[in-house]
């Protein structure tokens, strides 16, 4: 749906301040929840907002950025140029999910986070405060890989888990499960098989602990 249609048919709500591209597609109907677009936020070319997604106030969303179905993004947050965020997915205040990522939805980033151009986040998983995960990093939910096989009919994710002040590298992968607890740290390129203890640095493959 068109801005002037939307906003006069009571389906999106935005903030007189804020800045919002003309070609931003609303895909909201009447009896569905609204689209709420806050204070001094700015809206780029091209993007798609969905059903009950709220922009709080001096957000930034680049180009090409789809919201799905209740998706919230915090207070002065950044999603950059082709970021799919699926639904149910939330960002705290002063995070960053950078370019090209992706979110399979039923995921939260904390506040004061950033996830890295080209990163993948499974569905389910939980990225705690003031953490870093590096570019091309990406979870793993799915321990059978079931896809096309009858199993899928039983199947659910197994998300990960980030904590506060963790920092991952490029290119690190997080298994299904795993916890990556406060203040540790994964190497660059490491797959993370188990759960990482508080205070800890891994590398490698398989991750291991490399101090403490």
């Amino acid at each position: 749906m068109e801005i002037e249609k939307a906003i006069a048919s009571g389906v999106v709500t935005i903030h007189p301040t804020a800045v919002v591209h003309n070609t931003v597609i609303f895909l909201v109907e009447q009896g569905q929840a609204p689209v709420l677009i806050h204070d001094r936020v700015k809206i780029g070319p091209y993007c798609i907002l969905q059903e009950g997604v709220e922009v709080c106030s001096q957000a930034v969303l680049y180009s090409c950025v789809r919201l799905d179905r209740f998706c919230k993004i915090g207070r002065k947050s950044f999603i950059g140029h082709g970021t799919i965020l699926r639904e149910c997915t939330t960002v705290g205040d002063v995070s960053v999910v950078a370019h090209l990522v992706c979110c399979e939805g039923d995921t939260a980033i904390g506040h004061d986070t950033i996830v890295h151009d080209q990163s993948h986040v499974t569905k389910g998983a939980k990225i705690g405060d003031y953490s870093f995960l590096g570019p091309m990093s990406m979870g793993v939910n799915d321990r059978k890989i079931v896809h096309r096989r009858p199993e899928r009919e039983d199947w659910k994710p197994t998300p990960y888990e980030v904590g506060d002040w963790c920092r991952i590298g490029a290119g690190a992968i997080m298994l299904p499960g795993v916890k990556i607890k406060n203040n540790s740290q994964v190497g660059a390129g490491a797959v993370v098989t188990k759960d990482v203890e508080k205070n800890t640095t891994v590398m490698g493959v398989p991750a291991k602990e490399v101090s403490r």
